[in-house]
């Protein structure tokens, strides 16, 4: 990674690695969404955030809220800093989002 005059990485290497943990992560979340036919793929993956794109099954299944609400939490899990996440599918209306979370990060309080 190339640093920027502040010491951070640049944009575009902030996001390479972020889209390379989020893969990471979805490779182990996948298992259990591939079973019932459904899945997840990759939208982008920025420093502004990232975008799942529930496919197969969980597009149309009643239960795709709880699903992407699980997406959420393991990749919130097993990706460290990951700030805004939007979960959506594809319908008959275009991209619909499904949730979009915010990353909230405690800072222990100074005495």
């Amino acid at each position: 990674m190339n640093p920027t005059a502040h010491g951070q990485p640049e944009p575009a290497a902030r996001g390479a690695a972020l889209m390379s943990d989020v893969t990471r992560a979805l490779d182990d979340l996948l298992p259990a969404m591939v079973v019932d036919g459904g899945g997840a793929e990759i939208v982008s993956a920025d420093a502004g955030g990232v975008v799942v794109q529930l496919v197969g099954s969980c597009t149309f299944c009643p239960s795709r809220r709880m699903s992407a609400e699980a997406l959420d939490r393991g990749l919130r899990a097993r990706v460290p800093g990951l700030g805004q996440l939007r979960i959506v599918t594809d319908s008959s209306r275009g991209r619909e989002e499904i949730i979009a979370t915010v990353a909230v990060h405690h800072h222990a309080a100074s005495s």
